[in-house]
C-alpha cells in the first residue's frame, strides 16, 4: 500500500509538472504576444506623430502660400489701378498736345 501510494503521489507530481511546464509555455506566448502587440502600438504612435507633424507643416504651408496669394492679388489690383491712371493721363496728355498744337497754328 506505502508504494501504490508513492506511485500514485509520483503521478501526481508528474501530471503537475507537465500540467506547469503546459501553462510556462502558455504564459511564454501570451508575453511574446504582449510584446508584439506593445512593438505594434509603439510603432502607430510614432506613424501618428510623423503624420500629425506633417500636417501641421502642411497646414503652415497652405497659410502661407494663402498669405502670398492675398498679397499678390492686392499687389495686382494696386497695378490695375496703377495702369488705369497712367493710361487715363496718357490719353489727357495726348488730349492737350493735340489742344496745344492747335493752338500755335
Amino acid at each position: 500500500q506505502n508504494s501504490g501510494n508513492i506511485e500514485e503521489k509520483n503521478q501526481i507530481i508528474e501530471e503537475l509538472r507537465s500540467e506547469g511546464e503546459a501553462l510556462a509555455k502558455k504564459q511564454g506566448t501570451m508575453e511574446q504576444s504582449v510584446r508584439a502587440a506593445r512593438a505594434a502600438v509603439r510603432e502607430l504612435e510614432v506613424q501618428l506623430t510623423t503624420t500629425q507633424d506633417s500636417k501641421e507643416t502642411l497646414e503652415t504651408t497652405v497659410a502661407n502660400l494663402t498669405s502670398k496669394i492675398q498679397e499678390l492679388q492686392s499687389n495686382l489690383t494696386t497695378a490695375k489701378k496703377g495702369e488705369y491712371s497712367a493710361t487715363k493721363l496718357e490719353s489727357e496728355l495726348s488730349k492737350t498736345k493735340e489742344e496745344s498744337e492747335k493752338l500755335s497754328t
